[in-house]
């Protein structure tokens, strides 16, 4: 199986891609711009090269951020390069509208859609996604969140700020 990754060279993705490929499975990865470095990261494409992207793709595996960039990312039909692969959403619902998911899912462009996230939240209770057969909504409890670990990462991050060199842990960047 190939899996790709949308937002995998962060940290989130890699840890995705390192999941992967314990199982054997073959991991592509998309970013906004080539990896910075070369931390072994294998596949890597970049925005400009979504269509490719997307075509050797079984699983699709969406962790992005919403941004100016992401949002309706794989809106319209983008997902028409796919080949009958599985897409799930795990990083924000504004990367791809509802009629887009509906419209994939029909032309056969994706098999299933697993969804953790919505454009609007919680998912109206008329929307079509609730009853077809081949979607899977989950509560958007894609990772749990714990008060001590959050305290925790705040802690260390605070030690880290004060020292030098400031090396802070989970940093975000909200440019790429």
């Amino acid at each position: 199986l190939v899996v790709g990754v949308l937002g995998g060279s962060g940290s989130i993705g890699q840890s995705v891609g390192k999941c992967a490929e314990a199982f054997g499975m073959s991991v592509r990865r998309l970013s906004r711009t080539p990896a910075q470095d070369a931390s072994g990261l294998q596949n890597m494409f970049t925005v400009d090269q979504l269509p490719q992207f997307l075509e050797g793709c079984d699983v699709v595996v969406s962790i992005l951020p919403s941004t100016d960039q992401t949002r309706d990312l794989l809106s319209g039909d983008v997902l028409n390069s796919c080949q009958g692969a599985v897409f799930i959403n795990v990083g924000r619902g504004d990367v791809i509208d509802e009629a887009s998911i509906l419209r994939a899912l029909e032309a056969g462009w994706i098999r299933h859609a697993v969804l953790d996230v919505f454009p609007v939240e919680p998912l109206p209770q008329e929307s079509l996604l609730w009853n077809h057969p081949n979607v899977i909504i989950t509560p958007h409890v894609a990772a749990n969140t714990f008060p001590r670990d959050v305290v925790t990462v705040f802690s260390n991050n605070m030690e880290n700020y004060l020292a030098e060199p400031k090396t802070l842990e989970y940093v975000f960047d909200w440019e790429s």
